[in-house]
């Protein structure tokens, strides 16, 4: 403690834990109202570059999904042959009709 310094001036070389904490927390909030203040603009990226990116983005997605669809499966070309025989089946038959009528009827009793 120096000659000059009175008794609240010792407080203000030593502050108490309490005072310290209080003004941490104000240093605190001017730098966020600082920070609020000059912050940059965030940059307007050009059309052509969003493109790309979305475009990249999409065939990434294509990508993990045929990731994910062929996971766990041995020979994907057999299952991705069933699965296309499957659907031409289901056309040909959407395509031919209603089944004729004298055809079996299943009846439950």
């Amino acid at each position: 403690m120096c000659l000059r310094c009175t008794g609240d001036d010792a407080a203000q070389v030593n502050p108490s834990m309490a005072k310290r904490i209080e003004n941490m927390q104000n240093l605190r909030k001017e730098k966020r109202k600082l920070s609020k203040r000059f912050a940059r603009p965030s940059p307007v990226p050009e059309p052509g570059l969003l493109e790309e990116k979305r475009a990249k983005l999409a065939e990434a997605a294509e990508r993990r999904q045929k990731e994910a669809a062929s996971r766990g499966i041995l020979d994907v070309q057999s299952v991705e042959k069933k699965r296309k025989r499957k659907e031409e089946i289901e056309r040909q038959m959407a395509t031919s009709g209603p089944p004729p009528e004298g055809g079996l009827r299943w009846t439950v009793s």
